[in-house]
């Protein structure tokens, strides 16, 4: 409703939305460095879990708990490292974008000086730039969506790995324990392209707002160059001495 007082279209309100949410960039960066340092730590606490496993005799069956704590987090760290990776790439897409209006800005504020009958017409925002906020949008979906995913699994290793080796071993044709690895196995084997999709997704997200950044960047300068053409001639016109008009000399009446 404030937006509408001031008379700003749906287009407007929008492009003014994408503009805030653009300006919040190091916030994703900062949460996706947050995301990658947290990551090493649990990924060093996991690897001291299964080296004590490993490392303790009849481990095979008498440290379930142990092995089912550390292969269910398998399942579900490399899917959250990905997401910090993911945020980091959405941070430096919005960051192009606020690169992008700040050249937007410069161009109108060029402009602002002259007459509103000679101003030059702003160049309209590149179709990359709108492309690079719908892959970034698509990669971070994909990546979200892959965590989730692997959250569920993280539960099925779990319960299968909370059996004993010999167990999970023995286990006959149709037997839950085959059907739980079984959907591990299944799972994962799209699951992991499916992270490396999104992530790519991502690095072209960063293509497509370069892009974006080049095209308005040109734009920018040439319409601050006509600017300066226009008030150059606009000061000159003015500067110029004027005629003077002789006045006639009224004739004396006899």
């Amino acid at each position: 409703m404030h937006l509408a007082r001031h008379g700003l279209s749906k287009e407007g309100r929008i492009e003014r939305a994408i503009s805030q949410l653009a300006r919040t960039f190091p916030w994703w960066i900062l949460a996706g460095v947050v995301i990658l340092i947290s990551a090493l730590i649990l990924s060093v606490r996991n690897t001291q879990a299964a080296a004590a496993y490993y490392a303790a005799p009849g481990h095979e069956t008498s440290l379930t708990a142990q092995r089912a704590a550390f292969e269910s987090t398998n399942q579900w760290l490399p899917y959250y490292t990905y997401l910090g990776l993911g945020l980091i790439l959405g941070g430096v897409v919005l960051g192009l974008r606020a690169l992008d209006d700040s050249l937007g800005q410069s161009g109108r504020e060029a402009i602002a000086t002259l007459p509103a009958k000679k101003r030059p017409p702003l160049p309209e925002r590149p179709l990359a730039a709108t492309l690079a906020l719908i892959f970034l949008a698509l990669s971070e979906a994909i990546l979200i969506s892959a965590l989730g995913v692997a959250a569920s699994l993280a539960t099925v290793a779990a319960r299968l790995y909370g059996n004993p080796i010999p167990v999970i071993d023995a286990a006959a044709a149709g037997s839950p324990l085959l059907a739980q690895l079984a959907t591990l196995e299944s799972v994962s084997a799209w699951l992991t392209p499916f992270r490396l999709w999104g992530l790519a997704t991502g690095f072209l997200a960063i293509v497509l707002g370069l892009a974006a950044v080049t095209s308005s960047l040109d734009a920018q300068t040439g319409l601050i160059e006509r600017a300066i053409e226009l008030a150059r001639s606009a000061a000159g016109r003015a500067a110029a001495p004027q005629p003077r008009r002789r006045k006639r000399k009224k004739e004396r009446v006899r």
